[in-house]
Parts: C-alpha cells; sequence; structure tokens
C-alpha cells in the first residue's frame, strides 16, 4: 500500500513541478491527453472482474449499500458546497466525483495481501465497483449542462471500429497478448462511440467489460495479466497530467483550504459509517475493512474530477481541491483496508485453529 500510495503522489508532484518550471508546450499536453485512454482500460477491468453469480443472495444487500453510500455521502457534500456558497451546478458535481470509490486500488492492495479471492474481497470488488455507476449516471447527467459539452450525437468511425472488433471478439483467439490487445481495442472504440451520446468514457469502459465478461467468459480472465502489463506503463503518465492541472495557489486561499478538510473528514467518516451500519453482524465478512474499502476514491476520483475541469464544470481551484481529497481519502481508505484485514483473518484464524 505505501508503494501504490507513494508512487502516485510522486507522479502527481512531477506533474505540477512540469507546470510550475517547464514552458507551457501544447504538444506534450497532447500527447499526455491520450494517457487518459488507460482509464477507460481500468474500468473495463473492473467490469470484468464483478463477478455477480457469487453473491446473488447477497444482491439487495448490495443494491441497499450502494444506494445508502452514494445518496447520503451526496447530499453531506452537496449541503457543505452550498453552505460555502458555490453554484449549485459547482456543488453538485463535487458531489459526484466524491461520491466515487476506487476499485482499482482496492483490487491491487487486496492482491498485494493474496486476499482477493477471499469472500471480503471479492464481496468488496463487487460492492465497490457497483458503487461507481451511480456517480457515472450522474456525471452523465452533468455533462449535458457543461458549458464545453459536445453538441449532437456523432456516429464516427469509431462505432465501425468497435463493431468489426466485436465481429472478431467471437472467435476463439489462441494469444492471450494478442486477445487483450483486441480487449483494449473494443473498449476504447466503445467507449469514444457513446462520448457522443454525452456518456463519460468511463462508463463507456465499465460497460464493455460487461459486455466481454458475458461474451468470453475465461478468455477475458486469461487476458487480465496481459493488460495489466500494458496498463502499468502508461498510468504514471496519466497521474503527471492530473498533476499537470493543478493550481498549488489554492493553498493561499482559506476557503478552499477549510472546505478542503471538511470535505475531507466528511468524506472518509460517511461511507465508513454507512457501510459500517448496513453490514454489522456479518460473522463471514471483515465489515470493518469493508468500510475501509469503501473510503478511497483512487483512480474514479480522479477521472470524473479531470472530466469535470476539462468540460468546464468545476474551475481550477475547485479541481485541485478534489484532487487533494481524492488523494488524502484514498491513503487513509487503503491503510484502514489493510491494517483492519490483517487483524480480521489473524483473529479468524486463531478460532479455527
Amino acid at each position: 500500500m505505501r508503494l501504490l500510495t507513494h508512487s502516485v503522489l510522486v507522479q502527481i508532484i512531477i506533474g505540477a513541478l512540469i507546470t510550475a518550471f517547464v514552458p507551457f508546450s501544447s504538444a506534450i499536453n497532447h500527447i499526455l491527453t491520450y494517457s487518459a485512454l488507460s482509464v477507460i482500460g481500468l474500468f473495463m477491468m473492473v467490469g470484468l472482474e464483478i463477478q455477480i453469480k457469487k453473491f446473488a443472495s447477497d444482491l439487495v444487500l448490495c443494491a441497499q449499500l450502494v444506494l445508502i453510500t452514494t445518496l447520503i455521502p451526496m447530499l453531506l457534500f452537496f449541503g457543505i458546497s452550498w453552505a460555502f456558497h458555490l453554484d449549485t451546478l459547482t456543488a453538485l458535481t463535487i458531489s459526484v466525483v466524491l461520491t466515487t470509490t476506487g476499485t482499482g486500488v482496492t483490487i491491487q492492495t487486496l492482491s498485494n495481501m493474496n486476499m482477493l479471492s477471499s469472500r471480503t474481497g471479492q464481496f468488496l470488488v463487487l460492492v465497490s465497483a457497483l458503487d461507481d455507476i451511480p456517480a457515472a449516471i450522474f456525471m452523465v447527467i452533468l455533462m449535458l449542462n457543461a458549458p464545453a459539452a459536445a453538441q449532437g450525437i456523432s456516429l464516427n468511425y469509431y462505432f465501425f471500429g468497435a463493431a468489426a472488433l466485436a465481429f472478431g471478439l467471437n472467435f476463439v483467439v489462441k494469444n492471450k497478448w494478442v486477445l487483450s490487445i483486441m480487449i483494449l481495442a473494443f473498449s476504447i472504440s466503445f467507449s469514444k462511440f457513446i462520448e457522443g451520446l454525452h456518456i463519460s468514457t468511463v462508463m463507456g469502459g465499465l460497460i464493455s467489460g460487461f459486455i466481454l465478461n458475458y461474451c468470453l467468459g475465461q478468455r477475458a480472465e486469461a487476458a487480465q495479466g496481459p493488460i495489466k502489463k500494458i496498463l502499468a506503463p502508461i498510468l504514471p503518465f496519466y497521474m503527471i497530467w492530473i498533476g499537470m492541472k493543478l493550481s498549488p495557489e489554492v493553498l493561499t486561499n482559506p476557503k478552499i483550504v477549510l472546505m478542503t478538510v471538511i470535505l475531507t473528514i466528511v468524506g472518509v467518516f460517511s461511507k465508513w459509517i454507512c457501510t459500517y451500519v448496513l453490514l454489522k453482524g456479518r460473522e463471514d465478512l471483515s465489515v470493518i475493512a469493508l468500510a475501509w474499502g469503501m473510503v478511497p476514491r483512487g483512480i474514479p476520483g480522479f477521472a470524473f474530477a479531470s472530466l469535470a475541469v476539462t468540460k468546464g464544470l468545476i474551475t481550477q481551484e475547485i479541481f485541485t481541491m478534489l484532487i487533494m481529497i481524492v488523494s488524502v481519502s484514498t491513503w487513509i481508505g487503503l491503510f484502514g483496508l489493510e491494517v483492519s484485514l490483517n487483524k480480521f483473518y489473524k483473529n479468524k484464524s486463531r478460532v479455527d485453529a
């Protein structure tokens, strides 16, 4: 966990330093924008990870948890933003960004602890992935009101690329590297196509993951390893690009600093308390670990904030504030997840013995 959080922090700082000391280069900025395609791949992998059949008996509970951990924090975030006299669209955008859940970082933490296949690990992956769906839907609605929103529906060549690749995926591809490249190409093509429908590419990645999971099954699972290796060198450039869009001068603005502190505290404890109260009493799950696992915002938080500032929904100052909140809540959540999981399975092994 420490390596994960430290590396992200370093990448964001590098981006901020580039902006501060290197003359602006439209060419570099343009190249780095393509790193955002890696986020589509991440959300696609979240869709591939979701194994709903394993938790058929818990789907009602999952739905309740997603509803509660979305609506209650969203109302709190909106109320706090409103109290600081922000306009309605900005307050709504802050609320949506901060209701995201970092499935990718929790998966990586669980994998590093060899607990991804545990019941608690699988339950957390399922719930945290589903928890991003309402946020993605709300972001689609907000984008319709964005000053920089695209006009009309563009049925461009991405549609034909997605259709051709979808047809190709119906055939058995023996080489997992070839299959992984086809999967990524399909996911990106599909996401860019539905972007013309005012649906964010993040949501497109998630939907494409569901589609691929249903169509390919075990073949898609076999391709996940190569996909991770393809995305690994690209993601650092995405975080550097995020850092390049920060406005460090917000640290001199008392109003923004105070709002950052309050929203961070509420962001951590609102999701933690909602999860703990609803799941309390489940002996087959580490409830405290699940509560901490719902706290990180991770890549979805970064991606939604970046999308919002790109589309003109929020200012650079608010974007910087959101990045700080997403970063701190992610680090706190992952630390709590790691400690509580270790404690839970250590105590469980003693009882079983």
